[in-house]
């Protein structure tokens, strides 16, 4: 699923946030957005996926305008979660897209194998720890098999072992679904493990 930025611009309390005269986000491969802390990144991400409006400018994914939420996977910086099982949260996105209780097993079984949390499933979402959570929120977006999938720092304020972990095993994991990944990150190290694609914003 590529996507297509032009002449983006968001302005917030009278100073300009956002700035993209082109972009392009090629299909199905995993592209780093880097930058330091307020040079757009989460916004870039939050336009993208139509949960904020630019002031000027067209988003088009595979060609068509951006619709909030729809065939999009969004894994947000602050943790969310219902106050209930792993699994009922892993099952309610998929629930709400009329999957069917069979499929949804099998995806939430798929995802909990490879990010290593299938022994989390039943423990209470909101009692993870935060490299426990961070795992569950990206195999909650997996699960959803989005075509287009928006992650925002997602390995921040983990742990030196599970950040290390994640680190290495991110990329299979996100080859594995076949997805068209955007991550962004102020980590340098990061960009260049994890993405194919890197896309810098300065100024």
């Amino acid at each position: 699923m590529q996507v297509d930025l032009r002449d983006v611009i968001v302005d917030r309390g009278g100073r300009r946030i956002l700035d993209v005269p082109a972009l392009q986000v090629r299909s199905s491969r995993t592209t780093a957005v880097l930058g330091p802390n307020g040079s757009g990144k989460t916004t870039l991400l939050r336009v993208i996926a139509g949960l904020e409006r630019a002031r000027h400018g067209t988003v088009r994914v595979d060609g068509l305008p951006v619709v909030a939420g729809r065939h999009i996977a969004y894994v947000f910086q602050e943790q969310v979660f219902l106050r209930q099982t792993v699994r009922r949260n892993l099952e309610l996105g998929l629930e709400l897209r009329g999957t069917d209780r069979h499929t949804i097993q099998e995806r939430i079984g798929e995802a909990a194998t490879l990010l290593g949390i299938t022994t989390l499933l039943e423990r209470r979402a909101d009692q993870l720890s935060g490299g426990e959570g961070r795992r569950a929120s990206l195999a909650r977006a997996l699960c959803l098999r989005a075509p287009l999938v928006l992650l925002d720092e997602p390995l921040e304020g983990l742990d030196e072992r599970t950040y290390s972990r994640l680190l290495d095993e991110l990329p299979q994991v996100l080859a594995a679904f076949d997805t068209t990944t955007l991550l962004v990150t102020h980590n340098r190290n990061e960009a260049l493990r994890l993405a194919q694609d890197l896309i810098v914003l300065a100024d």
